[in-house]
């Protein structure tokens, strides 16, 4: 008991990854057996069928990473277990994510009202369940990005990679626009706003034109 109480004093942050990391697996573990298993569905499926081999179309992008990574045998098994390795990345990094900032809270009342608010959104059908009920969507990828992003952008070297998240986005499929396109778009302007030093403020407001022009030229 002793031993817990200093491993909670020194990572605060680990209780709360534990509970919404082991709710995400057997909340997502549940779904999928009311369902009937876990396996990718025949248009999902599709998405990994084809690649740039047929010629440069927007969307062939899925399909182009699992033949880089798998050669060109596409398996409903393997793109099943591909992806199911995807999700469990996407649960532990926002399980992560989720518990720093509810340890963060120096109130005791603030931090037990996030975690509801928390476990709340975990447990919504249309928030992580989707991505286990239609398994191999291509909006996966985005969160993938947007994860690469969050961790780029603010770092000193990797954040002169965000304007090729820009363009990859698009590249997985149109809908980027309307969605991490925004994100990305809005957390540089923000950063651009925020930053002290006119250097930054630049860096940031010239790495969202580029990302804006090279998205836009595809």
């Amino acid at each position: 008991m002793e031993r817990l109480k200093r491993l909670d004093a020194k990572y605060p942050a680990l209780k709360y990854f534990t509970v919404f990391f082991t709710f995400l697996l057997s909340y997502n573990l549940i779904y999928v057996c009311q369902l009937g298993g876990f396996r990718i569905t025949d248009i999902t499926y599709s998405y990994h069928l084809v690649d740039y081999k047929m010629g440069f179309v927007v969307s062939f992008f899925a399909g182009e990473i699992y033949h880089l990574l798998f050669g060109n045998r596409v398996d409903p098994g393997e793109v099943t277990a591909f992806h199911a390795i995807l999700i469990i990345f996407i649960f532990a990094f926002t399980s992560a994510v989720l518990a720093k900032t509810v340890a963060q809270k120096e109130n005791k009342e603030d931090r037990k009202t996030l975690f509801i608010f928390a476990m709340f959104m975990l447990s919504g059908p249309c928030s992580f369940a989707i991505y286990t009920k239609r398994l191999g969507m291509l909006d996966i990828y985005f969160i993938v990005f947007a994860t690469i992003f969050l961790v780029a952008f603010s770092n000193k070297l990797l954040k002169f990679t965000v304007p090729v998240l820009f363009v990859v986005s698009i590249m997985n499929h149109y809908s980027a626009l309307v969605s991490v396109i925004v994100l990305f778009s809005m957390l540089l302007l923000y950063k651009t706003a925020i930053s002290e030093k006119k250097k930054d403020k630049a860096v940031y407001l010239i790495l969202f034109a580029v990302g804006i022009i090279a998205g836009a030229a595809m």
